[in-house]
């Protein structure tokens, strides 16, 4: 089985793109924060970026209510490619999208009010007086 979770925080505004064949998509870099440590007194940080490409509705819904900086896990498969430049091959990994989930997201009010759909995304909350209560 071939299945990378990510989490970490979009990289650049997101913008559709159209393949040779019709079919919409967009690219989005996540750039995911690890930390370790060698030993107690020494904690590591890295960052690891992550190239991923999301398509038909997904890049819809991602165009609309996702942007940079916001905090998304992706879920999806890591596929290789190898490129050859002047005789040296590389080899470039990126992860095609299936399903994610938005952590926090700036975006989504505007993209809410522009679909009509802000009560939807943060309903009214009703305030309840629990007076009784022990804690």
């Amino acid at each position: 089985m071939n299945m990378i979770a990510i989490t970490g925080k979009i990289m650049h505004e997101i913008e559709m793109h159209t393949s040779k064949d019709g079919k919409q998509y967009c690219n989005l870099t996540i750039a995911s924060r690890a930390s370790y440590k060698d030993n107690p007194e020494d904690k590591y940080r890295h960052t690891d970026f992550f190239d991923c490409k999301v398509f038909g509705k997904g890049a819809e819904f991602f165009e609309r209510f996702r942007a940079k900086g916001d905090i998304v896990t992706v879920v999806g498969e890591m596929h290789a490619r190898d490129v050859t430049k002047d005789g040296v091959t590389k080899r470039y990994w990126s992860v095609t999208v299936r399903d994610s989930e938005g952590i926090n997201s700036y975006q989504s009010e505007k993209g809410a009010e522009d679909l009509g759909q802000l009560e939807q995304i943060e309903p009214e909350l009703e305030v309840v007086d629990d007076g009784d209560l022990p804690f």
